[in-house]
């Protein structure tokens, strides 16, 4: 169950770093899952 935790924070700070990436900085307030 730990590890559920666990992949769900990489998978939330893998989505983030992407947004990062492709989105331009004032789009970073919306959301983007």
């Amino acid at each position: 169950m730990g590890n559920d935790a666990s992949n769900k924070k990489t998978k939330a700070r893998r989505v983030i770093s992407f947004g990062l990436i492709v989105s331009p900085p004032e789009d970073l307030t919306a959301p983007k899952i």
